[in-house]
């Protein structure tokens, strides 16, 4: 793995568990684990939009949702500057 992904997402999982969130995403959606660095940014781009949209849903839960989103926009964007794309092996074979 190239070192500054490595190096984004131990940043990711030490701040905010973003590998830890992947692996259940995908655990309690009966998915494979994301073993490669676009497995997890498609897990993170999920959640974000996931975020998004419950925070428009549930407009009182906007003030945590959408920093928590924010959050997870800049990660996704570091990984894409780095050279990832998000996996569409999660989708082809979930």
């Amino acid at each position: 793995m190239d070192k500054t992904v490595e190096a984004i997402l131990t940043a990711a999982e030490l701040q905010a568990g973003l590998m830890s969130m992947a692996r259940d995403r995908a655990a309690c959606s009966e998915w494979p684990v994301p073993e490669r660095p676009a497995d997890v940014l498609f897990w993170i781009e999920d959640e974000e939009q996931l975020q998004r949209d419950q925070a428009e849903i549930c407009p009182e839960e906007a003030e945590v949702r959408l920093p928590y989103a924010d959050l997870l926009s800049c990660y996704a964007g570091l990984l894409r500057q780095a050279g990832v794309c998000p996996s569409l092996t999660v989708l082809r074979d979930g």
